[in-house]
């Protein structure tokens, strides 16, 4: 650890102050309200290293590190008035100047509302005598610096900011604790609960006490809330405390809220559906991506849609949603295209007739068909069909319950002729003096279809 300077009027053995590194840039932004004009002053200024890097806790090992900026206080935020600032040191209640511009005005803000430059705070704020602003008053080696747009520092034109020096912290009893100053953290993490924050060590007289800070540095802080830090020094019997408080921005959030579920038909030939949507989005800096993409050609059947809101690789929301695309498409069926004529099998008034109906969907490898008489008889290729005209029916349907229709005729004819069975030859003799007989004889007629002939005619 480097020595810092002795403290005037402790005991020797206090007269080292312990340095510490510098963890994470951090701003602590105090703004005093109103302009001149009674209007707010915008923006903020902030102390920061040589590399003009916010340093957590405003705390520095001497005053020589301490620069000065300025501009919006966060992303998005409205900067300082474009003009020529003056500026001043006070001890923390702002009753003892230690350093001013006096009539000078050595910031300048351009018109992006931000500082010209990292300005070293002892170059622009020298003490009356000369060089680097004098010492605080303030055991806890703690300054305010001033920005002005009037040389009065009044402070409805005034930005200050507090910030803690090591190298000028005093001690006047056995154990000395002077704590960073309060800390504001920005989150950026969406929809984040908690933040890591680390702070630097308080200063500590004498270096060899023990320091205990609750929280420690490195905890999680709770986002959107206020935790006051104790830290408390000890060595031996004795011992001293101090507290900062560290508040924690609101994170941003990120509630995605996707689209109602889509029942869309399927487009026309095919088994499937082209369907769009509106992609969910949020304020917070994230990706949103939905995986089937809109756009993309959904197959017929329930589709989960899942919408993710990821920032870099970490997934902070997501949602779903379902494209149930329905089949709506009837199958195409062909029955024969011309009737179907035919004679009767042998002996029988009927013939087995075959016929080829075919049928296809644009989803259903395999429709069923079925095909009736016109009395709703379920009737088949190959089936007997009676003499006469006979229309069927034949109906396709796919999984889906779409179903197309067609329609053709059967006609068997009645083509065999009726068996007629006569008697056999008789002989007869003509009674006297007459030339003819009378002959009796049965003729019997049995026919495939009309079964026996309503008129026999028999001629000689």
């Amino acid at each position: 650890m480097n020595n810092l300077r002795n403290c005037k009027g402790v005991q020797t053995v206090f007269r080292k102050c312990v340095t510490s590194t510098l963890l994470l840039a951090s701003v602590s932004l105090l703004s005093l309200a109103g302009s001149a004009s009674g209007d707010p002053l915008s923006g903020a200024i902030f102390t920061t290293d040589a590399g003009c890097n916010k340093v957590n806790g405003n705390i520095y090992d001497t005053k020589e590190d301490v620069h000065l900026n300025g501009g919006p206080a966060k992303t998005g935020a409205a900067g300082l008035p474009e003009g020529d600032y003056y500026v001043q040191v006070t001890d923390p209640t702002g009753a003892t100047v230690l350093g001013t511009s006096g009539s000078g005005t050595p910031i300048h803000v351009n018109a992006n509302g931000e500082f010209a430059q990292c300005y070293e705070l002892c170059l622009i704020a020298p003490a009356s005598g000369g060089g680097c602003f004098d010492n605080t008053p303030n055991n806890g080696g703690e300054y305010k610096v001033w920005v002005s747009t009037i040389s009065t520092f009044d402070n409805d034109s005034t930005k200050t900011d507090n910030f803690k020096v090591r190298a000028s912290a005093t001690c006047d009893k056995a154990v000395c604790i002077s704590c960073p100053v309060n800390l504001e953290v920005p989150c950026s993490l969406v929809n984040g609960q908690n933040v890591k924050v680390d702070y630097d060590p308080p200063i500590v007289i004498p270096d060899d006490a023990t320091v205990e800070c609750v929280p420690p540095s490195g905890s999680d802080f709770p986002a959107g809330q206020t935790t006051t830090v104790t830290c408390t020094a000890t060595k031996g019997a004795d011992s001293d405390s101090c507290h900062f408080d560290v508040t924690v921005d609101t994170c941003p959030s990120c509630t995605l809220t996707c689209p109602l579920d889509q029942n869309p038909c399927n487009d026309s030939g095919l088994c499937s559906a082209v369907a769009t949507y509106l992609t969910p989005s949020c304020e917070a800096d994230v990706v949103v991506t939905c995986d089937p993409a809109s756009g993309s050609a959904f197959p017929v059947g329930p589709n989960v849609v899942t919408c993710t809101a990821k920032q870099g690789d970490t997934v902070v929301d997501s949602c779903s949603f379902n494209i149930n695309v329905k089949d709506c498409e009837a199958p195409d069926i062909t029955c024969p295209s011309e009737p179907i004529t035919k004679c009767n099998d042998t002996g029988v008034c009927t013939a087995n007739v075959s016929f080829d109906v075919t049928a296809t969907d644009i989803c259903d490898a395999n429709p069923t068909i079925v095909c009736t008489n016109q009395d709703g008889t379920v009737v088949k290729s190959g089936d007997s069909f009676p003499s006469g005209t006979t229309t069927v029916t034949c109906i396709a349907t796919d999984a889906s319950g779409n179903s197309s229709t067609c329609n053709f005729t059967i006609t068997v004819n009645d083509c065999e002729k009726p068996v007629v069975t006569c008697p056999g030859d008789k002989n007869v003799t003509a009674g006297p003096c007459s030339a003819t007989a009378s002959v009796t004889f049965s003729v019997s007629v049995t026919d495939n279809c009309d079964g026996t002939a309503d008129t026999i005619v028999c001629k000689d």
